[in-house]
């Protein structure tokens, strides 16, 4: 029973530190698996506010080669260690004639890697105006975002 109550109690310890130590910005990749039009994406992942339910909001970026996209982004931190998130709409973008970017949804796991430092990884979905995307998945660490 003791074993259960610290474990317990030891979850909820890192469901409130994760929630407070996750605001902020987020750098790494997000992959597209085979027949996208890349395989490999910069990301970033703005996280300006989580409330007292675990409600995030933010805003996402990004970029290969000379073309890039801004979106908004809701989500909700689960447990402490699972975030889902949804991206409601484009802010700003460049693209080539006849490619529209993907609107994506995704389940990220918050862990520590083995510096002890706080990851996202996880895998997303997406859809554009006129179909579903070719999902992928996503690796990020607390970063400082582009210049």
């Amino acid at each position: 029973m003791k074993s259960y109550l610290l474990f317990f109690f030891s979850l909820i310890a890192f469901s409130v530190a994760a929630q407070s130590d996750f605001a902020g910005v987020w750098v790494g990749t997000i992959t597209q698996n085979e027949g996208g039009y890349r395989s490999e994406y910069y990301f970033e992942f703005h996280i300006n506010e989580i409330d007292d339910d675990g409600l995030v909001y933010g805003k996402t970026f990004v970029k290969v080669d000379t073309i890039f996209a801004k979106m908004e982004f809701t989500g909700k931190i689960q447990s402490g260690v699972y975030l889902q998130f949804q991206e409601s709409e484009i802010l700003t973008d460049k693209k080539f004639v006849g490619m529209d970017w993907c609107l994506k949804r995704g389940q990220l796991i918050i862990r520590k890697d083995e510096n002890e430092e706080f990851i996202l990884e996880g895998y997303w979905q997406g859809k554009t105006s006129f179909s579903e995307c070719i999902p992928g998945k996503i690796l990020l660490r607390r970063g400082v975002p582009r210049a």
